[in-house]
C-alpha cells in the first residue's frame, strides 16, 4: 500500500527523513564551499605566477651572465687590438704603398734601356739627335691610330736621326723589328740640313704593352712560369 502526497511516493518500511533547515542555511553552506574553491583557485594562480616569475628571473639572470661574459671577451679583444695597433698601422701603410706602386707602374716603360736598344739598331754612322715620347698613364689612355693596319699601342716614339751620308732607312726599319714591344714603324721624310750638312730622317714607332716593366705587378705561379717561358724564348 502506498501513500501519495504532492506527487511524491513514499514506501512503507523506509526511514522517515525531514529536512527542517531553512533555505538560507543551505545557501550559506553553498557560499562557503564556493569561497573555499575560489580560495583554492587564487592560491593555484598565485603559485603559477610565482613559478613563472622564478623561471623568467632565472632566464634573465642567465642571459645577463652571458652578456657580461661576452662584454668581457670584447674588452679583452679590444685590449689585444690596442697592443698590436702599431703593427696594424704599419701593415696597412705597407699595403697602401704596394697598391700605389702597382697602380703607378701599371703603364711604366723604362725608357733609358729602351732608347739604348733603339740606338743599337741604328745603321753605321746614324745618330739619334732628338726623340719625343707619347705614352699612356694610369689615368689617361693613349689615342690609338685610326688605320686598321696599325696595331694597338702603349706608347708612340718619334725619332729624329742624322747621318753624314744618305741613311739606309730601310735597314733601320728592319732592325727595329727586333726590339721587344715593337708594333710598327713609319718612316718620315729624309732631308739635308744645310746648316749642319747632315741628312735628317724621322721615324715614328709604335710600342706595345710588352715593353712595360711590370716591376710591381703581383707575382703568382702562373705569371712566374710565363716569365720563365718568355726568358727561354728570348734566350
Amino acid at each position: 500500500m502506498k501513500l501519495t502526497q504532492r506527487g511524491a511516493q513514499t514506501a512503507f518500511g523506509g526511514i522517515p527523513r525531514v529536512d527542517l533547515l531553512p533555505p538560507e542555511v543551505k545557501e550559506g553552506q553553498r557560499a562557503v564551499r564556493r569561497r573555499s574553491w575560489m580560495a583554492v583557485g587564487v592560491i593555484a594562480a598565485l603559485g603559477l605566477t610565482a613559478g613563472a616569475y622564478v623561471i623568467s628571473l632565472s632566464v634573465a639572470t642567465s642571459a645577463q651572465a652571458a652578456l657580461e661574459r661576452e662584454q668581457g671577451r670584447s674588452i679583452e679583444l679590444l685590449d689585444a687590438q690596442a697592443e698590436f695597433s702599431e703593427v696594424r698601422t704599419v701593415t696597412q701603410t705597407a699595403e697602401l704603398i704596394t697598391a700605389a706602386q702597382q697602380v703607378g707602374a701599371l703603364t711604366e716603360i723604362q725608357w733609358r734601356p729602351f732608347i739604348g736598344a733603339v740606338q743599337a739598331t741604328l745603321p753605321s754612322g746614324v745618330t739619334i739627335v732628338e726623340f719625343s715620347i707619347n705614352s699612356a698613364s694610369p689615368t689617361l689612355s693613349l689615342p690609338q691610330p685610326e688605320s686598321p693596319l696599325l696595331a694597338a699601342r702603349a706608347a708612340t716614339i718619334v725619332f729624329t736621326a742624322e747621318s753624314p751620308d744618305l741613311p739606309n732607312v730601310r735597314a733601320w726599319l728592319d732592325n727595329l723589328t727586333q726590339i721587344l714591344g715593337y708594333t710598327d714603324a713609319t718612316p718620315g721624310a729624309v732631308r739635308l740640313n744645310e746648316d749642319t750638312g747632315f741628312y735628317e730622317a724621322t721615324i715614328t714607332m709604335g710600342v706595345s704593352d710588352q715593353a712595360r716593366s711590370g716591376r710591381f705587378a703581383p707575382i703568382d705561379d702562373a705569371g712566374s712560369a710565363d716569365a720563365n717561358d718568355q726568358e727561354d724564348q728570348e734566350g
